[in-house]
């Protein structure tokens, strides 16, 4: 099922699932930077206890809004969802790029579950390696929207300030390929440094580290990453 949301910021395409019972539980997922088509879809038919809303960042495969920030697509995010889904539990996942709006959302969830996330992009040799081998392949409105979320040309942005406001209760999954593992590897090293570890594991519930993965823990550590939304789905 695909739904589209006009809200004040712009339009809102989601895929999923969404009945009308007020009771159950929305599970929002929302995917990284060029992401493959459809790469989380595998949600809405895995959480059958919740419905679920798959929502790609702006300009990733769906329009971009008048303003990309990261404070204005969590608002934007909340926006559509007052709309859709009011008076309702709402659970984050946010992939990669895409945990950052769900922390930006804070109150606005009931909870979220974070895979991979990063704070301060300009300091993660994995996002800046990535960046390097991806942004030659995209367009110009594709390589700004890149700068502005994470700002590599301009000293980096910093999003440790989101932490304070964090949804509650928080779970975060990294993977445990250390991320000052040497660059070009086959697969990517953890993109959340030393100190992000540090200063989400003070905030979460759990902080799970998952060995034998890099940044790709989606795709390779996919029964953990169920395993940690069930628990978050469960509170509710």
């Amino acid at each position: 099922m695909s739904l589209t949301v006009q809200t004040s910021n712009g339009v809102v395409p989601f895929d999923g699932r969404l009945g009308a019972e007020r009771d159950r539980p929305v599970l929002l997922v929302v995917g990284g930077i060029f992401p493959a088509p459809g790469y989380l879809l595998w949600t809405v038919d895995t959480f059958a206890e919740a419905d679920v809303l798959v929502v790609n960042l702006p300009g990733m495969n769906v329009p971009f809004f008048t303003d990309n920030s990261v404070p204005a697509i969590a608002t934007t995010y909340a926006e559509a969802l007052e709309r859709l889904c009011p008076a309702r539990p709402v659970i984050g996942l946010g992939v990669s790029t895409g945990a950052l709006p769900v922390l930006a959302m804070g109150s606005r969830l009931a909870g979220a579950v974070l895979v991979e996330p990063f704070l301060q992009p300009a300091k993660s040799q994995t996002i800046r390696t990535m960046m390097e081998l991806v942004l030659p392949t995209h367009n110009q409105a594709g390589r700004n929207f890149a700068e502005a979320i994470f700002g590599l040309q301009s000293g980096g942005r910093d999003y440790r300030g989101l932490l304070d406001t964090a949804p509650r209760p928080l779970h975060v999954l990294v993977g445990g390929i250390p991320p000052d593992t040497p660059e070009r590897m086959r697969t990517p090293p953890s993109a959340a440094t030393a100190d992000d570890r540090a200063r989400l594991r003070s905030i979460a519930g759990g902080l799970a580290v998952i060995e034998g993965c890099g940044h790709d823990v989606t795709e390779r550590a996919r029964g953990a990453v169920t395993q940690i939304v069930r628990r978050a789905l469960a509170e509710f």
